[in-house]
């Protein structure tokens, strides 16, 4: 995926990409009804490899970023990575809240700044197969209209949050700060 112009842009792979120097209206031209235009998503996160790698800076017109495959579910994050749903409503992240994801592995080493309209960071394993889940961050998350970050875990398995850095600078806000649900039988680290 490229970005023109501030608008995000899908195609096929051998079309190479876009330059920047193209207006949407130009791109779409010259490349016809192989570019779809979208709403721009500066927070995006793609899959690679059997984890979703999430990159390019915050900005207010980001959409959630909706996470839920079958089995486990492993999310890193670029250093240049923000996200920002204040705007378009909804969580930053919504991860899992499928039967079929047995697990939830969230990584934020960068110190990202991760706003949401709602929940900065929804983690929900529904259970019944064992697995764990973890959420490992080192930014600012803020859930603007509820928690920061909500995890639940209906499964059997641990649940662990960290958000902490070096500096010191690390936080969680929200309406509610944070929450963690262990419904199932488990050990819970915060």
């Amino acid at each position: 995926m490229t970005k023109v112009a501030g608008v995000a842009a899908s195609y096929a792979p051998m079309l190479g990409t876009v330059g920047s120097a193209l207006t949407s209206g130009a791109a779409a031209l010259m490349l016809g009804s192989a570019l779809t235009a979208v709403q721009a998503v500066a927070g995006s996160c793609n899959f690679v490899s059997g984890t979703f790698i999430c990159s390019s800076p915050a900005d207010p017109g980001d959409v959630t970023q909706n996470l839920s495959p079958s089995g486990d579910l492993t999310v890193v994050t670029t250093e240049d990575f923000g996200i920002d749903t204040s705007a378009t409503g909804g969580n930053a992240f919504s991860l899992g809240n499928s039967a079929n994801t047995t697990s939830i592995n969230l990584q934020e080493l960068y110190g990202a700044a991760i706003t949401a309209a709602n929940y900065g960071i929804s983690a929900i394993i529904l259970g019944p197969t064992p697995g764990d889940l973890s959420l490992m961050t080192t930014g600012t998350i803020q859930g603007l209209g509820d928690y920061g970050i909500l995890a639940q875990q209906y499964a059997p398995g641990a649940t662990t949050i960290s958000n902490t850095n070096a500096a010191g600078t690390a936080s969680v806000t929200g309406n509610r700060t944070w929450a963690a649900y262990e419904i199932a039988e488990g050990c819970a680290t915060y």
